[in-house]
């Protein structure tokens, strides 16, 4: 039927490692392992360390290993950028496959924020990354907020905090690159930069007066 079925899962593979995966079935039978893992959650800093006292204190914590690849999904037309849980935090990470595609997907655990403001504050830096990189997103929690964006990072369509509600809707492809795209945050710690000198020749002219 020419689909793609896109879900969450915890997998364990034949070398006994265990990933937190997105996986791809249908037109796409591919998965996608969440690279940013995090600690005390998804693994153990420090395990030979840290592990038997984990072990006495009676947490037994699932050690999860990170992906190796960011890679877009392609399925039929659509180019799709992933991302699992709080990865959409990071830019530079999303810049990666965000050239290539033309949606972003965010997929995520938010319920021991339960109805805090945890799950706002993660569907705001979603919105961040839609309108950085001017490509509509798709974010699909269990419990809420998921959600539909547009490239501006405005929120078309929402199910909330723990709100049973299906979400169906077309959503417009965008390829190509935006300036956020192809800079990233350069443009800015250069002009960081040059105010610190300015400021810093500010300084040696104030100190030579003085003398």
């Amino acid at each position: 039927k020419n689909l793609t079925l896109v879900t969450g899962i915890v997998e364990r593979e034949n070398n006994y490692k265990i990933k937190n995966r997105l996986r791809f079935l249908g037109l796409a039978d591919k998965t996608y392992d969440k690279t940013k893992l995090v600690p005390f959650g998804e693994f153990i800093p420090l395990e030979s360390i840290l592990g038997n006292l984990l072990d006495i204190l009676g947490l037994k914590l699932t050690n999860t290993s990170p992906g190796k690849d960011i890679k877009s999904i392609k399925s039929g037309l659509i180019n799709l950028s992933p991302s699992i849980c709080y990865e959409i935090a990071f830019d530079n990470l999303i810049r990666e496959t965000a050239e290539a595609s033309n949606i972003l997907l965010t997929v995520s655990n938010d319920t021991w924020f339960g109805k805090s403001i945890g799950p706002i504050q993660h569907l705001q830096i979603a919105q961040n990354r839609a309108l950085e990189h001017q490509k509509p997103l798709v974010r699909a929690t269990n419990s809420g907020i998921s959600a539909f964006l547009s490239k501006k990072g405005e929120v078309i369509e929402k199910q909330d905090y723990f709100e049973e509600k299906n979400l169906k809707r077309r959503i417009m492809l965008y390829s190509g690159q935006s300036f956020y795209t192809n800079w990233g945050n350069y443009p800015l710690i250069f002009l960081i930069f040059l105010y610190f000198c300015y400021v810093f020749s500010k300084i040696n002219a104030f100190r030579k007066k003085e003398f």
